[in-house]
């Protein structure tokens, strides 16, 4: 054989594992960056679960303080700030990672405008003893957080 004969033979050879070479970094490239992308979203998912289960347990523990402390609310305040701090949490970190949390939209948004409603509904009442009827609709508006809340775990481990 020649020179040309080898060049015809080995030519063909070294391109066509120089194209596979190059093909196969640009995939692997592609893969580690989807990688890194799922990891991103779910450590985000996951502190979100957190979050929630957060919430889920502070709203136990209040209502678990109630239902002990029925003759003395002197502590209610410091358990409704703990469970309204909680949804504040989760509705912060809702904001900051919302494109990664879509799935959540309706559920948070709705969370949203309820605790809005709930906040609203609460202030002028911050600071002096609650009478039964606005503790039995300040107890309503809790008890929908609660079930959105709830609503949201659900959907949460629906989506595992």
């Amino acid at each position: 054989m020649e020179l040309k004969d080898w060049l015809l033979l080995l030519i063909p050879i070294f391109f066509n594992g120089l194209i596979i070479y190059l093909v196969q970094a640009t995939f692997q490239k592609k893969i580690k960056r989807d990688e890194h992308k799922d990891e991103v979203k779910r450590k985000i998912s996951n502190e979100f679960f957190s979050l929630l289960l957060n919430s889920k347990e502070t709203f136990r523990s209040l209502g678990h303080y109630l239902e002990a402390n029925q003759n003395s609310p002197d502590q209610f305040g410091v358990y409704l700030g703990n469970f309204n701090l909680s949804i504040r949490r989760l509705l912060d970190y809702y904001g900051d990672y919302k494109l990664y949390l879509k799935d959540f939209s309706l559920t948070v948004d709705t969370l949203n405008t309820t605790f809005e409603e709930y906040i609203s509904y609460m202030l002028p009442y911050q600071h002096q003893q609650i009478a039964d009827d606005i503790r039995i609709k300040l107890q309503e508006y809790i008890n929908k957080l609660f079930k959105l809340i709830c609503n949201a775990s659900d959907q949460y481990l629906k989506n595992i």
